[in-house]
């Protein structure tokens, strides 16, 4: 059984009118605007914006995953360290490396020229992401 909307929809269609009728006037308004195209005009760069919000969703992504296997990584790390220290019955010594206790200086220079390479790295030097 069809509606009432569902007659007036059909009738218009077809081209059987009863414009005395409220609702089929109504209804021929609404079709003939929804037959109409909108005014709507999207900038040059609609599908290019959408595309860089999806591909910063899966930069995000990647990110959030990356950080996710480094933690695994460090966590599996320290258990199978201290699982290993447990089985061997390591005691800790300076022994061979006795030597560096002479070159703390050089030590410290060596690791500040280390983290200022790594500073030059990510500063100067521009990496593609792989994304």
């Amino acid at each position: 059984m069809k509606t009432l909307d569902e007659k007036l929809q059909e009738s218009i269609e077809r081209g059987d009118l009863n414009l005395t009728d409220l609702d089929s006037r109504a209804y021929k308004i609404v079709f003939g605007a929804l037959k109409k195209d909108p005014d709507i005009a999207l900038k040059t760069q609609f599908a290019d914006s959408v595309i860089k919000k999806i591909m910063s969703v899966k930069e995000r992504h990647a990110v959030r995953m990356n950080y996710l296997w480094l933690s695994a990584g460090v966590f599996v790390l320290f258990v199978t360290a201290i699982i290993t220290i447990i089985l061997t019955n390591f005691r800790p010594a300076l022994g061979a490396f006795q030597f560096i206790v002479n070159y703390g200086g050089l030590l410290i220079v060596a690791g500040f020229l280390i983290g200022f390479f790594q500073w030059i790295d990510k500063k100067v030097l521009v990496h593609k992401s792989v994304i």
